[in-house]
């Protein structure tokens, strides 16, 4: 009963440890870690959220996160969030329109935006993608309804 009790134990702690060292590595590798020190979502912007897609994918550098990402529009830039359990060393994200590089439209199974944020590759697919492309076609970054998306 009490080797159980530790095999377990250490399986859980062996298994957090393996978890955090993961994303922490992902949050390195992709940029996240970098671009959220430099862009966090100030507290305004996050009361003016004009549209959000939850269970969003993205690329960032070679790291993908699939599904796992709560993209929210608002009036200057797009917020990224990850999910609470994937949230470890991956602070949420404000991405300024007016700093967005080189945004190209693309489909292969999906429809997805790529560009490029202080040398960083970012591509967000699906219907977010779509939005954010139309968004900086059009010049509108401003809209009144908030909707939200999953």
């Amino acid at each position: 009963m009490m080797l159980t009790l530790i095999i377990v134990c250490a399986f859980i702690i062996w298994f957090s440890s393996v978890w955090i060292a993961v994303l922490s590595l992902m949050s390195f590798i992709g940029g996240w870690n970098t671009l959220s020190r430099l862009y966090p979502p100030a507290i305004s912007e996050k009361n003016n959220i004009a549209a959000k897609y939850s269970f969003s994918s993205i690329k960032m550098g070679i790291v993908s996160y699939r599904s796992c990402i709560n993209i929210s529009f608002t009036g200057n830039g797009i917020i990224l969030e990850a999910m609470k359990i994937f949230s470890i060393r991956h602070k949420p994200l404000f991405i300024p329109y007016n700093k967005i590089q080189g945004a190209q439209k693309g489909k292969a199974f999906s429809t997805y935006i790529t560009f490029t944020i202080e040398n960083k590759k970012i591509t967000i697919f699906g219907k977010a993608g779509e939005k954010l492309f139309s968004r900086l076609s059009s010049g509108d970054t401003t809209e009144k309804n908030i909707t939200t998306h999953y």
